[in-house]
């Protein structure tokens, strides 16, 4: 693939609020820039557009003068192809395992009971339409749901820790989206930290009992929140 084009295709996928999206634009117009640098990131490490697009949004990847940080970058990048080959390695297992409890998308929208769309989907999709996306795996119901591609590769990054590190079964992750949009929340990871931290404690499994769970220490989170002070952008 032609670099300049491999960058063009990268910067139609970066946020638009990115503090790091100047820096890209010069990239793109300054005829001193290397982008076959990131070609060649991408190639060796096996990275999609939306994971190069991802490791650019992250903090120190570019220096404060605006340039490239390589070092940063290949970190990054390594951190990004091990992740993807840890959560390859989980889905067949995850899958195997579901097949054998007869587990199905048919299933997961049995057990979800609602009866209204959250307001901000209002006018968007009817009850049944909601609770058929929330029996999809949750990297459907982002790509559904977020508007950019590398805020989908960042959460789904962080419900496969949740999943593959916590042992967070997909009910319960189901359920914290849900509650995030009826609620009417911003989302963010810390956030979503501390609704899969409190389940784990209370050793919740099942969607229905996140849901009541939530809503009974929904003031708690945000403290908890702010206790922390838990703003990463992507989860490690």
């Amino acid at each position: 693939m032609d670099e300049k084009a491999f960058l063009i295709d990268i910067y139609n996928r970066f946020p638009k609020y990115s503090s790091n999206r100047s820096f890209l634009e010069r990239m793109m117009l300054d005829a001193r820039s290397e982008p076959g640098i990131l070609l060649n990131c991408a190639v060796k490490f096996g990275l999609s557009f939306s994971d190069m697009s991802s490791i650019l949004d992250e903090e120190g990847v570019f220096t404060e003068d605006g340039n490239l940080n390589e070092t940063r970058l290949i970190e990054l990048a390594a951190s990004f192809s091990k992740w993807r080959r840890k959560r390859e390695e989980f889905a067949k297992r995850h899958y195997h395992q579901a097949m054998n409890r007869g587990d199905s998308t048919e299933r997961r929208r049995s057990i979800i009971k609602i009866s209204e769309v959250p307001k901000i989907l209002v006018g968007k999709m009817d009850v049944n339409s909601y609770i058929e996306l929330l029996g999809k795996p949750y990297e459907q119901i982002l790509e559904v749901l977020v508007p950019e591609q590398s805020m989908v590769s960042g959460y789904t990054k962080l419900f496969d820790k949740f999943t593959i590190n916590y042992r967070v079964p997909d009910d319960v992750i189901t359920a914290m989206i849900h509650f995030m949009l009826s609620e009417q929340r911003r989302w963010s990871y810390a956030y979503f930290e501390a609704l899969a931290t409190d389940l784990l404690l209370h050793r919740i499994e099942k969607f229905e009992a996140a849901l009541q769970h939530f809503h009974t220490r929904v003031n708690r989170y945000t403290d908890q929140i702010h206790v922390n002070g838990n703003n990463k952008r992507y989860p490690k």
